[in-house]
Formats: structure tokens, sequence, C-alpha cells
């Protein structure tokens, strides 16, 4: 019973740390399955650069990485500072795999 009573400092949490639900869990995992799908087709893109007939215009892709990296640093700041704003946090990093995708694909 006594080490059911533990308090957070002794389990080695942090101060104000929240608990992962399953929506949580299920939500980070499908969030790094999009990001290795767009891994996925930028790999895929540059082995056809490699490979193929094609040419990349790299100054194309600035724009839409700097969105992508201002967009994602904006939500791990909500994800890990602001722990209330989970759904921004999400939205913020919806938008960047929105951008990274449309960027390589």
């Amino acid at each position: 019973m006594a080490a059911i009573l533990r308090t957070a400092e002794q389990r080695g949490e942090r101060a104000g740390a929240r608990a992962q639900t399953p929506e949580r869990l299920r939500s980070r995992r499908l969030d790094a399955a999009i990001w290795l799908l767009v891994a996925l087709v930028a790999g895929t893109v540059l082995i056809g650069v490699a490979f193929g007939p094609f040419r990349l215009d790299a100054r194309s892709f600035l724009a839409p990485a700097g969105a992508c990296a201002a967009l994602g640093a904006a939500a791990c700041y909500y994800r890990r500072r602001r722990r209330d704003e989970e759904r921004l946090a999400c939205a913020l990093e919806g938008t960047a795999q929105l951008t990274a995708f449309a960027a390589v694909g």
C-alpha cells in the first residue's frame, strides 16, 4: 500500500507533469506515422531526382521548410510548456505536416 501512495517526486515525475492518456498516446503515434509518411515521400522524390530525368529546385523548399520549422517549434512549445493547450499544439503540428507533405509530394 505504501508503494501506491508515493509522491510524484519519489516516482521521478516532473512537477506538474500530466499522465499520458490513451488518447494522447494515440495522437502521438499518429503524428509519428504521418511524419514517417512525409519522410518516405521525400525519400522517393530524392530517389527520382537521383536516378531519373527530374531536377530539384532547392530554393522552392525554403519557404515550406521555414514554415514547418516555425509551426513545429510552436507545437513543441504548446505541448511541453503550456500543457493545457494540447489541442492548439495538435492543430499547429497538423498544419506543419500538411505543409511538409504538400512541399515534398
